[in-house]
């Protein structure tokens, strides 16, 4: 990913600190105004990524702080309040390489019409011809049938040389979604949980606490969501919805399963899209702690604040 030079996006926030009227908001972004100019390399991705979470605040009406302190030492990267409500912004940012993903070759889709309601990634070794993709399109499809949520396939050629794999992650509510695999799926995950205990250990207590990640690729989020809530699993302790043969849920491997963090409730997925003379941040995806959650005060807040899309 090419990184924006900080000098646009410097001039950027200096425009908006220059609207905004509020004394504390005025003190953070000049702060993080400040970091922008003296990161380095390295630094420069998550100081932008600060300096775009603090403008969409400032912009959704919050007057911001910067650092602020939690009684075990550490700080938060923003508190943001409206109206007498507060919130706690956390954010990390997730660096990863963004490759084109290849379209997956007709003749092993056309092969697989199973029906089923879930979504699968898959991988193929790019030297196969196009009856071996057929084949394998066909031992896919047999895999889907029958496979629970969760469980994988690797099929292999006579050499036991891999040429295909394919991993069924989630129920879906229309049809069968069928993704390549990610190639940095764990390595990323890894990542993400690293992020997030660190994140966890900023929260302050009896506040609303929400982690902001940021990260380079789309679909992040879902990796956030299965660091957070853990992967789907078929569970035999639970009725099926109406019309269906199983009933899914989700494993005890997620930190909120494993009741981390018992002030952290909220967190945000957003992403960056970065050039040499702008960024801006996607609207975002809110996470919750109770994935059935109902808007409170809280949540509404989260909302208000980190999930506004807006040109910077």
């Amino acid at each position: 990913m090419s990184a924006p030079k900080a000098q646009p996006l410097r001039e950027q926030l200096l425009r908006q600190i220059q609207l905004t009227h509020d004394w504390h908001s005025f003190r953070a972004l000049s702060g993080v105004l400040a970091l922008l100019e003296r990161a380095g390399a390295a630094r420069l991705p998550s100081a932008i990524a600060e300096a775009l979470i603090a403008l969409r605040l400032v912009r959704a009406g919050f007057s911001v702080e910067a650092d602020v302190p939690t009684p075990n030492g550490k700080s938060c990267d923003f508190r943001a309040t409206r109206r007498g409500e507060s919130l706690c912004v956390h954010v990390k940012r997730l660096l990863t390489s963004v490759n084109d993903t290849p379209a997956i070759p007709s003749r092993l889709r056309s092969a697989i019409v199973c029906r089923r309601k879930v979504r699968a990634e898959l991988w193929w070794s790019p030297e196969l011809e196009s009856s071996s993709l057929a084949r394998l399109g066909r031992s896919f499809n047999a895999f889907l049938r029958e496979a629970a949520i969760g469980e994988s396939l690797s099929v292999r050629d006579a050499p036991n040389i891999e040429i295909g794999r394919i991993r069924i992650h989630r129920p879906t509510t229309r049809q069968m979604e069928l993704r390549v695999e990610r190639a940095d799926r764990v390595r990323t995950l890894d990542r993400i949980e690293r992020l997030t205990l660190r994140a966890f250990d900023q929260c302050m207590p009896r506040s609303v606490n929400v982690i902001a990640l940021v990260g380079d690729h789309a679909s992040d989020w879902e990796l956030f969501d299965v660091a957070l809530h853990g992967t789907f699993v078929e569970r035999w302790d639970r009725v099926p919805n109406q019309g269906e043969r199983r009933a899914y849920g989700r494993d005890d491997n997620g930190l909120w399963t494993r009741h981390r963090a018992p002030w952290c409730e909220l967190a945000v997925s957003l992403t960056a899209t970065t050039s040499d003379t702008n960024a801006q941040l996607s609207q975002g995806i809110l996470l919750t702690r109770e994935e059935d959650a109902r808007p409170d005060a809280a949540i509404k807040l989260a909302r208000r604040g980190l999930l506004r899309s807006h040109p910077h």
